[in-house]
């Protein structure tokens, strides 16, 4: 073997050690302790289809989950064209409902305090007609979409009145499109005796008015449609202590096994490790260039 190629060799083990070492860096999947999926279909408020399977599907309605890389996605909705017809003498209304549902019990290393969870959602929501009168839309019953985020008891929102149990990421009526928030949904959970238990659920919303086939054929249409299937999930955490003082580096550390850290940013050991091995690489890409020109 000549010098370059043994020096391109170990070029190569040195490229791979490298990318393993900015694989080590990275955060873990929010692996989640629990999951509950809903999808619901109705008619005049009558039940017409329901699923809790993984994925759960029903007309008009998708929900998903994994327990895996703890993250949800709640879909309900009318395309154009999909709207059913009625499924009962008198139906007036269709109506999707997709909810999904995740649970962390954490254990932290703050005895007592607070932790602030962040979760990223992606979606939008939109609501068009065409030739339906406001008396098939009333506002009883409107055509909409809607989505939100929905927490329990003992639980709140970041900068939410106290009571708020739902962070309302959309909620169209008759017309309109709205997208999601481009900051994180912030949810605030208490810390006792090194216990924090987290639950939050998605849920999205459609509805329209049951259109007859003649309705449907003299151009009358309804699309309500709420999608936030790209996965919701935890994006960091802050913790803070009874006093509420920020914990830098406290830990959260869910029965899954998953772990959030408080201002999360690397260690200066790894900050390190992986400094010095892009140093090693650039460093050996100069020789190699060197022995080359010779």
């Amino acid at each position: 073997m000549t010098r370059p190629a043994k020096f391109s060799k170990n070029l190569i083990v040195l490229s791979i050690i490298v990318a393993l070492a900015f694989l080590c860096l990275q955060p873990s999947t929010a692996r989640a302790d629990s999951i509950t999926l809903s999808a619901q279909y109705f008619g005049n408020a009558v039940t017409l289809c329901s699923s809790s399977a993984n994925p759960a599907n029903c007309t008009g309605a998708q929900a998903t989950g994994s327990l895996a890389t703890g993250t949800i996605g709640a879909s309900a909705g009318f395309p154009l064209g999909d709207l059913p017809l009625p499924g009962f003498v008198g139906q007036t209304t269709d109506e999707a409902i997709a909810s999904s549902a995740l649970l962390y019990n954490f254990t932290s290393s703050v005895p007592n305090g607070t932790a602030v969870i962040n979760l990223r959602v992606t979606g939008s929501s939109s609501v068009s007609t065409n030739g339906i009168p406001n008396s098939i839309c009333p506002a009883g019953t409107p055509c909409r979409a809607e989505a939100g985020i929905g927490i329990v008891s003992g639980e709140s929102f970041v900068g939410a009145a106290p009571g708020t149990t739902e962070d309302v990421l959309a909620n169209i009526l008759n017309s309109g499109s709205e997208g999601a928030p481009t900051g994180p949904i912030q949810i605030v959970v208490p810390i006792n005796g090194s216990v924090a238990n987290l639950s939050f659920t998605l849920t999205a919303l459609a509805e329209c008015p049951s259109l007859t086939a003649l309705q449907m054929s003299e151009g009358i249409s309804c699309v309500a449609v709420a999608d936030y299937l790209d996965p919701l999930t935890i994006s960091g955490a802050s913790i803070y202590d009874s006093n509420g003082n920020l914990v830098p580096n406290a830990t959260l550390v869910s029965q899954s096994g998953f772990s959030l850290t408080s201002a999360a940013t690397p260690e200066p050991s790894s900050i390190f490790l992986f400094g010095t091995g892009i140093s090693l690489l650039c460093l050996a890409s100069r020789r190699l260039r060197d022995r080359i020109r010779l």
